[in-house]
């Protein structure tokens, strides 16, 4: 199977080749996988549905609608229901949207009741989209029994299947999923992570730069079915790590950034928030500054969830050494001054039994040996603002902090102690006694990543055979209780009044996986301020959740929509001024011709006739000699034709 598909991407290859009035591009990928076919039930909401940030009375519901063609403005309504039958509609409105927001729609439904289970579609003429399933928050000083997240992180496309999302979303017992950063990836095509057996390309093929370039890609995440499904179960709550801009980025600029080459920094930031705000269902705190995410949500007395930015919001640049004069700087920041205020004031009026926090990297200490550091980007790598923290929760005596955490692709759980490597005696009261677990004073759990590579996958060795190194790391770091290196998944993360308990579930990335393993479960009793071997686990406890709307469930009377045999997705940019690059999707294999015409039909480009597989592709042209006006992207088949205008300015 796998020698045919790769024969019929040659052809499909060979004939782009000998065309010089344009290239188009198959984004690879294995051929038993059904990732990229679009499916054409889904018009035109190709990418699904989503919800996030609920409080105890609204949430965010979003979707993005495909249009035919750019228009100015495409109108739709929503409904929001009690019940999967919608017979019992508790909001409903309209709502606009155009190519400025990239046809992306959010809508923050108001007046809705506490911890409450909702469905809720879009509807664009006689279209409708898949039904979500969402969930608000408990109300303001409601005692909730329990609340169970599912924990995400570091999802590289090109490095594998999405089978961390789809474990979650073959549960039924989850409330609200938290994404703690790497969403998308940056990098070019056959890039970082890129794996040869599972052939997940990128689209588009080049490192993201543009504000297009981040569309694109967000774009091309959405169309997996995974991702897709986890969505239009659950609500999520999302902050950035780097790759949604780039790697290693900070305020000022980033390791895979270069100014000029590639732009500026501030215009590269601004446009990978503003994707990010445009393609996640977030509730920004500020409408006019994208940058800013950081933010609480508050589930009743049980907990309060902060959200912060360690990532470009304030961080100063990381440095290269420990022995760098600006490495134990105090002035040296990695949440901004700011934002730092904002988090202990957050800490001490927090009311809730927990205070959970959504952090990017690592705040526990991980040293390969004495005085040297893992890593220096996470909160490792600016030691003075590590100490700040601790020592405000300690010196404040705030209980039950629980960091949760991603970036790092792989599963931790931590005592946090000031000073973990000296024993916590009353002559040292900043240290940490291993044995005793003295000196903790919160905790921290890591999840692993979905499929960014992981230490064995970096050392190109064998699953398992990093059993030495977490040895010799719990041995060198007596406050780490756990720790995973090679497997991939997902984490959960169940709070009640007794304890706040992580279970880490993981499973294959070659294939695509319905089978999870349960890893490890580890917990922090209420008070303790300590890690713990879980004392029991629990299992998928669907008892109080709804039925889940089904994958496919749109009740469309567009006659022809299951005959559609391709869509374009986007086009940028759009108006063209140089060069356009056209995202579309071919939904089964047909003999294809694509050109570009003018409205009088008159031929600029053309390809040939061929046939295309199912999949997703990429046609770039260069428009920079054409006369200012109006063209058509166009592709013919025997079926019919596809227009998709093209303003040239």
């Amino acid at each position: 199977m796998k020698n045919v598909f790769t024969l019929l991407l040659l052809v499909v290859s060979l004939v782009a080749a000998a065309q010089t009035e344009g290239e188009i591009r198959q984004i690879t990928y294995s051929a038993a996988d059904s990732t990229l076919l679009f499916n054409p039930e889904l018009k035109p909401f190709y990418h699904g549905v989503a919800s996030g940030d609920p409080t105890p009375n609204a949430v965010i519901i979003w979707t993005r609608v495909t249009p035919e063609n750019i228009t100015d403005v495409i109108n739709g309504s929503f409904e929001v229901a009690s019940d999967l039958e919608f017979t019992n509609v508790v909001a409903s409105g309209v709502f606009s949207t155009n190519a400025e927001r990239d046809f992306t729609v959010k809508v923050d439904v108001q007046n809705l009741q506490p911890f409450t289970f909702y469905y809720y579609r879009f509807t664009v003429g006689n279209a409708t989209s898949i039904i979500g399933r969402t969930k608000t928050a408990p109300a303001e000083g409601a005692d909730s029994d329990r609340i169970r997240f599912g924990v995400t992180s570091c999802s590289n496309f090109q490095a594998g299947f999405f089978n961390g999302y789809r474990f979650a979303a073959q549960r039924n017992d989850i409330d609200y999923m938290l994404h703690l950063g790497d969403y998308i990836y940056e990098y070019a095509e056959g890039g970082y992570g890129y794996n040869d057996e599972t052939q997940r390309g990128h689209e588009p093929d080049f490192e993201m730069v543009e504000l297009e370039d981040y569309r694109l890609r967000y774009s091309f995440y959405r169309l997996d079915p995974d991702l897709r499904r986890v969505h239009q179960l659950y609500p999520f709550i999302t902050v950035w790590d780097d790759h949604e801009s780039t790697n290693d980025s900070y305020k000022d600029g980033a390791q895979n950034h270069t100014e000029g080459d590639e732009g500026t920094w501030e215009d590269r930031k601004l446009f990978a928030a503003e994707a990010y705000s445009e393609w996640l269902p977030i509730r920004n705190p500020d409408e006019n500054d994208p940058i800013k995410i950081w933010r609480t949500l508050s589930f009743g007395n049980l907990l309060d969830l902060i959200m912060i930015d360690t990532r470009i919001w304030g961080r100063d640049e990381q440095v290269g050494s420990t022995q760098d004069e600006a490495y134990d700087d105090p002035n040296r920041t990695i949440m901004g001054k700011d934002q730092l205020a904002w988090f202990k004031e957050e800490l001490s009026n927090s009311d809730a039994q927990w205070r959970i926090i959504g952090n990017q990297v690592q705040i526990m200490l991980v040293n390969t040996a004495p005085g040297q550091p893992l890593l220096l980007d996470p909160w490792d790598g600016y030691p003075a603002e590590r100490d700040t923290v601790i020592r405000y929760i300690r010196d404040n005596e705030i209980d039950n902090v629980v960091f949760l955490t991603g970036d790092i692709h792989t599963s931790w759980a931590a005592d946090l102690a000031i000073d973990p490597f000296t024993l916590n005696t009353p002559a040292t009261p900043d240290g940490y006694t291993p044995l005793t677990q003295d000196g903790a004073i919160a905790t921290e759990f890591v999840t692993p990543s979905v499929t960014s590579d992981n230490f064995n996958e970096i050392t190109g060795t064998p699953p398992g055979t990093s059993a030495p190194l977490e040895s010799s790391l719990q041995a060198a770091n007596g406050h780490i209780r756990f720790v995973e290196l090679d497997d991939h998944g997902f984490m959960i993360f169940d709070v009640d009044g007794d304890r706040a308990q992580a279970q880490w579930f993981t499973g294959e990335i070659l294939e695509r996986d319905t089978t999870p393993t349960r890893l490890n479960a580890m917990e922090t009793v209420s008070g303790s301020n300590r890690v713990s071997m879980a004392g029991d686990t629990f299992e998928d406890d669907s008892t109080n959740a709804p039925n889940p709307p089904e994958v496919i469930n749109v009740v469309n009377s567009i006659e022809a929509v299951a005959s559609d045999e391709a869509v374009v997705f986007n086009a940028y940019p759009n108006p063209v001024q140089d060069q356009v690059r056209v995202q579309f999707g071919v939904s089964k294999a047909a003999k294809l011709e694509i050109s570009i015409v003018n409205t009088a039909g008159k031929v600029f480009k053309t390809k040939e006739a061929a046939m295309y597989q199912p999949g997703v592709y990429e046609y770039t042209a260069n428009m920079a000699h054409f006369e200012a006006g109006v063209y058509f992207f166009r592709i013919e088949s025997e079926e019919g034709t596809l227009s998709y205008r093209l303003l040239k300015q």
